[in-house]
């Protein structure tokens, strides 16, 4: 039962992951196009929410870590590609740049993102480069001259505040 979910798991993930591993992800992953400008305008966002989900889901597996067993190798594969991936997602020369200040969509991307690194502080947090990891603490800080409406994003501006806090805080002391 177990293989058969790790199975399920990395094919939901693995075409998400491995083109944004390699700055592919827009190019390979298209948008399924509407004549609608509501649907239209959604286009722009749809890549950095499949990144965002993707990573929130898979994240608590490869918390795990790699082993020498042929899951943990698995898991080493996509820590590795999560890593890159998220590097290239913040590289403005990158083709897979996501511009976190063109949408507020960016609020809601950025709480899933940060519920996945939450999950795997050790694997993926801890493995980025400290420039990623500054670029994307830099885009959570875009958010927060976005006011939410009283509904959901409420939420989401919180779990970029605490986390935001969480993540740094072994450099320095941060009170909300």
């Amino acid at each position: 039962m177990y293989k058969r979910q790790v199975h399920t798991l990395l094919k939901i993930a693995d075409p998400v992951l491995s083109n944004l591993s390699k700055d592919q992800l827009k190019k390979n992953i298209p948008v399924g196009r509407s004549s609608s400008a509501k649907a239209s305008s959604r286009e722009f966002v749809t890549h950095m929410e499949s990144v965002g989900r993707t990573i929130a889901g898979i994240a608590p597996w490869l918390e795990l870590g790699p082993d020498k067993t042929a899951e943990g190798k698995l898991r080493d594969k996509y820590i590795k590609m999560v890593c890159k991936g998220l590097k290239n997602s913040v590289d403005p020369h990158a083709d897979d740049y996501f511009n976190s200040t063109a949408t507020r969509q960016i609020l809601v991307n950025s709480a899933f993102l940060i519920q996945g690194l939450l999950q795997a502080p050790t694997q993926l947090w801890g493995n980025l480069d400290d420039k990623t990891q500054q670029r994307l603490i830099e885009q959570w800080k875009s958010t927060r001259t976005m006011k939410p409406g009283n509904n959901n994003w409420l939420l989401f501006s919180a779990m970029v505040a605490v986390s935001y806090t969480h993540l740094r805080a072994h450099e320095t002391t941060l009170h909300l």
